[in-house]
C-alpha cells in the first residue's frame, strides 16, 4: 500500500497543520496500518467511559497513516515547496535508523501507542538530531510559520507555568520535544479511544493475533523523512502524506 499522494489542490494562503515524520518502507507501513486497524476493531465492543470535554466530537479515531512524528507545526500552503526542500536537505544528511520496538502496546486514556524501546533520555540520537535540524530550518527559513491549534490551546492550560510557556512560544510545542527528554518515538495505533483503560489493556494483552503482529514488527527500519498533513489532534488527514525522501547520510 502506498500512502503518498501528490496534492496539488491547496490554495496559496490555505493554513496547513503538519508533522515532520520518519517512515519505514511501504511493506512495513502496510503492516503497521493493518495492526492499527486490527487494534481498532478489537476494542469496539468493550466498556466505555465518560469523554473529556476537550475532546469534543473527536472520539474513537482509527489511524490513517502510520508515522513516527518529529514535530508538529503550521505553514501557509504557498511555502510548502520551501518546507519540502528543508525535508529533502535534512534527509540527505540523516542515516537510516533502526529501532527496536516494545513487545506490547502502551494504553493511555487518550491514545494507544506502539513505542520504541528507546524513549525519553535514552532516545536514539539520530532521531533527536533530525528533529532539531528540522525545527531550526523551519524557524529560520519559513516566513508563514505558526503554532498549530492544539499547541495554542495548551497556552491556557499552562498559563501559570513559565517553563511550559517558553517551550510553546519558542519551540511551538510543549510535548515530544528534545527539551527535558520529552521525545517518545512511537507509532500511534488509536486516537482518543472512549474505552475503560483497564479493559483495553486486558483485551490487547491477551490477544494472540495482536501478539503475533507485534512480534513481526519488533525491529523497524526508518528509511524516509516526510511531511504529513494533520488535523487538530495530530492524526494525519486522508491522503495526507505530502512528501517522503530517502535517508541518505
Amino acid at each position: 500500500m502506498s500512502f503518498l499522494v501528490d496534492r496539488l489542490t491547496f490554495e496559496p494562503l490555505e493554513r496547513i497543520e503538519f508533522g515532520f515524520v520518519l517512515l519505514p518502507d511501504d511493506d512495513t507501513l502496510d503492516q503497521l496500518y493493518k495492526m492499527s486497524q486490527y487494534t481498532y476493531h478489537l476494542l469496539q465492543d468493550i466498556e466505555t467511559h465518560a469523554i473529556p470535554v476537550e475532546w469534543g466530537s473527536y472520539v474513537n479515531h482509527a489511524l490513517r497513516i502510520p508515522h513516527l512524528s518529529v514535530g508538529h507545526y503550521g505553514v501557509l500552503a504557498c511555502e510548502l515547496p520551501a518546507l519540502k526542500e528543508i525535508v529533502q536537505e535534512v534527509a540527505g544528511k540523516a542515516p537510516i535508523i533502526v529501532q527496536k520496538m516494545q513487545s506490547s502496546l502502551s494504553v493511555q486514556d487518550d491514545y494507544i501507542f506502539f513505542d520504541s524501546m528507546e524513549c525519553f533520555s535514552g532516545v536514539n540520537h539520530h532521531i533527536r538530531d533530525v528533529y532539531i535540524a528540522l525545527r531550526v530550518f523551519y524557524m529560520d527559513r519559513i516566513h508563514t510559520k505558526f503554532q498549530k491549534a492544539h499547541v495554542l490551546s495548551a497556552k491556557k492550560y499552562f498559563a501559570n507555568d513559565p517553563k511550559e510557556l517558553v517551550l510553546i512560544n519558542e519551540c511551538f510545542q510543549h510535548w515530544g520535544t528534545p527539551e527535558y527528554d520529552r521525545m517518545r518515538p512511537h507509532f500511534t495505533m488509536h486516537y482518543h479511544p472512549p474505552f475503560v483503560v483497564e479493559k483495553m489493556k486486558q483485551r490487547l494483552t491477551w490477544d494472540a493475533e495482536l501478539t503475533k503482529q507485534l512480534a513481526s514488527l519488533s525491529i523497524i527500519t526508518l528509511t524516509r523523512l516526510g511531511i504529513v498533513q494533520v488535523d487538530t489532534f495530530g492524526n494525519p488527514v486522508e491522503n495526507g502524506l505530502l512528501c517522503a525522501y530517502p535517508l541518505m547520510g
